[in-house]
């Protein structure tokens, strides 16, 4: 018999799981996102770490740069200064709802990878 199959006073109680291991997380993820959450709101070291995580991640965001050419290999400046201030403006209004910014979604997207785990764009 091996050792880990051995009943003894410390594993008398203990009734492994024998279940699959996705099985396993989709009973436990939402209690466990929960906590989560809970601790990093009820304590400040928690929430600084997750605020340094999200500040050295992301940072000042993805800076836009457009690089187009003209027909001789130069930048075409003039179409990139075009396309660059449509990318401004088109990030001040990213979101649908005309609440957040660009930048503001990948903080927002970077602290939800940290805090429970995932999230959908």
């Amino acid at each position: 018999m091996y050792a880990a199959a051995k009943t003894t006073r410390l594993t008398g109680d203990w009734t492994p799981v024998d279940s699959n291991v996705n099985d396993i997380i989709l009973a436990s993820s939402p209690v466990i996102r929960k906590r989560v959450r809970q601790l990093i709101r009820d304590f400040p070291y928690l929430a600084r770490a997750v605020n340094i995580i999200v500040d050295y991640s992301v940072g000042i965001g993805i800076q836009f740069q457009s690089k187009n050419t003209n027909a001789n290999g130069k930048l075409n400046t003039k179409c990139n200064n075009q396309i660059e201030d449509s990318f401004k403006f088109w990030a001040d209004d990213a979101d649908i709802s005309g609440r957040q910014h660009f930048y503001e979604f990948m903080r927002l997207s970077k602290r939800q990878d940290v805090e429970p785990g995932e999230f959908l764009i």
